[in-house]
């Protein structure tokens, strides 16, 4: 058990202390680290805006806190002393001796790639795809594959056991910024504990898109979702500290239902699968649709999150909610589509701007057209003012809860 309180002051002795224990994934330094947090000088105002020049302003501040310099891609995202000759021979890309620590992975993205469904003809880029675990695990799938690092010694290890192992080099000195459609169009995009290292995952996801097939997929796996943040921020936790401060990597995270707005901003209807085996097994699958899912609009704002009824990727009104729905480039009306598991018809009151519609839904689907108006950068909001039912009072199950109309996707047009 640490006896740090974990800041700015001790973050040499942090470290330092880390080290002498052996660093990460070691017994000693796993039990130095437990129940530590960083608690930033820097102020971090949780409520304002995550797209605002002034939030990511902010990130930056905490990171210059907790390294004392600024951040470089090209100059700080390396892992440095990358052991090449014996990860040349080593029996996995990882260079793990372990055999239950290299299974994980293979579990991770073997449980994925069954998910996507993938043949033989589709292609795959892969972002950060740092010692070459990916790469070599999809070759042996069958699958066409390409990778980018933005680490020389990674790319020239990767290409050299992939060589070794008949699959040919596949992998190019790139950074993230760089990705585009000269590299050719993939069937999917896939980031494995990589993306957090993006400054800017909006740009980034664009990008993913922009080297999309038509009916392509952006994937996130093994990425670190969490809810410290409403949407996203450096992570504050011992590893990620650690790894800020001794390294310099961008170590961000972001909630699932932040990351899913980015995705619908993007162009992509989103799917979270969070599957209970390993910390790795957690996905976020993007699809090129005109469509976002309820889970999309918002659910990260305090003002959308605590008026609402979860039911998977769905939810209910409670009383009146705002959500807000993704700005997406060059739409301004959509269809937001309304469900009622009441017995009798629910009176509605929906408010976009200063447009009211006064609806009564009758039970089943209803598709309402409304017309974002002046659409910022930061989306749009609309208001549901619900009659609510009991579905238990009316006889309809057991379910107690007290329900409005059920939110099930909102669906682009220009």
């Amino acid at each position: 058990m640490s006896y740090l309180e974990l800041n700015k002051a001790s973050l040499d002795e942090f470290v330092r202390r880390s080290d002498e224990l052996g660093g990460p994934s070691t017994p000693g330094c796993a039990d130095f680290w437990t129940g530590l947090q960083y608690s930033p000088d820097t102020p971090l105002d949780k409520q304002c805006e995550p797209l605002s020049h002034d939030y990511y302003d902010q990130q930056i501040a905490l990171y210059r806190e907790m390294t004392g310099h600024d951040y470089k891609e090209l100059e700080h995202e390396f892992t440095p002393g990358v052991p090449v000759e014996s990860l040349l021979s080593a029996p996995n890309a990882y260079g793990f001796m372990a055999p239950h620590e290299y299974a994980r992975h293979c579990v991770a993205l073997g449980m994925l790639v069954n998910r996507l469904s993938l043949s033989a003809e589709e292609t795959v880029l892969e972002l950060g795809s740092g010692w070459g675990f990916c790469q070599e695990f999809l070759a042996s799938c069958g699958l066409q594959t390409t990778g980018i690092d933005v680490n020389p010694d990674f790319v020239c290890t990767s290409n050299q056991r992939l060589d070794r192992l008949g699959f040919g080099s596949r992998v190019r000195l790139m950074p993230f910024g760089d990705i585009g459609s000269d590299l050719g169009l993939f069937d999917v995009v896939l980031s494995y504990e990589a993306f957090h290292h993006a400054v800017d995952p909006l740009a980034l996801l664009r990008r993913c898109v922009d080297c999309l097939r038509g009916n392509g997929r952006v994937v996130l796996a093994a990425e670190p979702f969490n809810n410290f943040y409403h949407s996203w921020g450096l992570r504050l936790d011992p590893y990620s500290v650690y790894c800020i401060n001794k390294y310099g990597w961008f170590e961000s995270g972001w909630s699932a239902e932040y990351m899913s707005f980015l995705f619908a901003i993007a162009g992509l209807e989103a799917e979270f699968i969070d599957l209970p085996v390993s910390d790795l097994t957690r996905y976020m699958i993007g699809s090129r649709t005109d469509r976002a899912k309820s889970f999309q609009l918002g659910l990260w704002h305090p003002d959308v999150k605590s008026s609402v009824i979860r039911d998977g990727d769905h939810f209910f009104c409670s009383e009146e909610t705002r959500i807000l729905i993704p700005p997406r480039d060059g739409m301004d009306r959509g269809t937001l589509e309304l469900e009622s598991f009441s017995g009798s018809p629910l009176k509605v009151e929906l408010r976009c701007g200063d447009k009211q519609q006064n609806l009564i839904i009758l039970p089943g689907l209803r598709q309402v057209e409304i017309d974002l108006g002046i659409v910022s950068m930061h989306g749009s909001w609309v208001s549901i003012r619900s009659e609510t039912f009991c579905p238990a009072e009316q006889g309809i199950n057991t379910d107690s809860r007290i329900l409005g109309v059920r939110v099930n996707c909102f669906t682009y047009a220009q």
